[in-house]
């Protein structure tokens, strides 16, 4: 039997689709190996969200191709897409295959890359493509939307994906289907700009939530990163009704300065960000929400990044993902005058993460004495060697048990957390 072995960098997006292309292979008689084990086929799924995703996708094509030894390297995801020709200059790369084509890869192999052949191989939503399972994972992520039409300024993801576009909700009903029969309790949507959802029959994001909710026996759901100016009322009470849906919402951020949002080309402002959260916090006051913010943007000077640091104080959220600005090659961000230094951003990236640690451990402390349903994850956690349950509200709670409760769900109640912020409970 022939071997193959994955790399994935990035998204959820990217897992999902390296999950499709494991199962395509598998069904083309191969065995699917760890990255560093010997293979007849190395496929990287690159990441280019920032300069340094752009060099560990070379590392990871540098690493395959150095083991491969007449094997096959192919690389694709974002990074390829936006620089074919760095990666077609690493020795020992076989093909760079674009993400519209990344799910044709199988085929292109068996072709020896003959796009003559394969004209029809892959596309963006192939109607006979159904994952149904999400190796080593307890929870499955399932694409509902691809591409993006924004055009932030710092941002090369819209080049990478392409324009938005919305999967047909029958297709994605079905694949749920699928993976509940199969005894996944948790399904994951996600997407480059998932709020953005709109199906062909007319479905909004609340609308194929609804649907998913009434078509399929899912135990629960949870809605990834959708954009504040995305939040409708609809999506709101969705959240505060149903119990099914995970009372847990990710809205990028980016800035709390008027000012940077605007040189951003970020379509709010900081007053629509504060209302959002308020809202929602109203409807759902167990919610956990999450933001990603960018430190050291062009024009960030201290009065905007003291007027950032300040308006996340302020805010109810449970975590923070803090990024350094990396100006990307080709946008409007790399430009722009007053440049900040790599110090600097490296600087205020670490005072907002040691106020994100203060936000997220007063989150969890507020649950102290709580009981929970949680999934439990099929691995134990390595520096306790504990269960691992996840709530709704995406506590990871660490308790005692066996291992045939993975795949589960538990109650279990909090009962302390330690130095690190690390929440542990018992089961009841």
């Amino acid at each position: 039997m022939r071997r193959v072995a994955f790399a994935t960098l990035g998204c959820k997006l990217n897992q999902y689709e390296t999950e499709l292309l494991r199962e395509a292979f598998e069904a083309g008689a191969y065995e699917a190996v760890p990255f560093d084990a010997d293979a007849d086929v190395y496929v990287i799924n690159t990441c280019t969200v920032t300069q340094r995703a752009d060099r560990q996708s070379r590392q990871l094509v540098r690493r395959a191709a150095r083991r491969a030894n007449g094997s096959t390297v192919v690389v694709t995801g974002c990074y390829a897409e936006l620089e074919p020709r760095i990666i077609s200059a690493i020795p020992g790369v076989s093909a760079v295959v674009p993400n519209s084509r990344k799910l044709a890869v199988p085929r292109l192999i068996e072709s020896g890359f003959d796009e003559r052949q394969n004209r029809l191989a892959g596309g963006i939503w192939p109607s006979s493509r159904r994952l149904t399972r999400f190796a080593n994972h307890t929870r499955a992520f399932v694409k509902i939307q691809e591409g993006c039409d924004s055009s932030c300024a710092y941002c090369v993801i819209p080049r990478a994906r392409g324009t938005a576009s919305s999967r047909p909700s029958d297709q994605i009903v079905e694949e749920i289907s699928g993976l509940t029969a199969s005894g996944y309790g948790e399904i994951v949507l996600t997407g480059i700009s998932i709020g953005r959802y709109r199906a062909p029959d007319g479905k909004d994001l609340s609308g194929l939530v609804r649907t998913i909710l009434d078509r399929t026996g899912l135990r629960r759901i949870r809605i990834s990163s959708v954009e504040p100016t995305d939040v409708t009322e609809s999506l709101v009470a969705l959240i505060a009704e149903e119990e099914r849906v995970c009372p847990h919402l990710h809205l990028p951020l980016q800035s709390g300065d008027d000012q940077i949002l605007c040189r951003m080309k970020r379509p709010y402002r900081c007053e629509l960000y504060r209302q959002v959260v308020a809202r929602l916090v109203a409807r759902v006051p167990d919610i956990a929400i999450g933001a990603d913010v960018i430190v050291g943007f062009p024009g960030e000077g201290e009065s905007e990044f003291s007027a950032t640091y300040a308006f996340i104080d302020e805010l109810p959220l449970a975590y923070l993902h803090v990024f350094p600005f990396s100006p990307r090659p080709g946008t409007p961000a790399a430009s722009l005058d007053g440049q900040t230094s790599p110090q600097t951003r490296r600087e205020r990236a670490d005072s907002l993460r040691q106020l994100g640690r203060v936000k997220t451990r007063q989150f969890r402390e507020r649950f102290l004495g709580r009981a929970f349903r949680g999934l439990v994850e099929s691995r134990r956690d390595r520096k306790t060697n504990l269960l691992i349950g996840l709530s709704g509200n995406y506590l990871k709670i660490r308790f005692d048990g066996p291992d045939e409760l993975g795949g589960t769900f538990q109650r279990v109640r909090i009962t302390s957390l330690d130095a690190d912020g690390r929440v542990f409970g018992t089961r009841v």
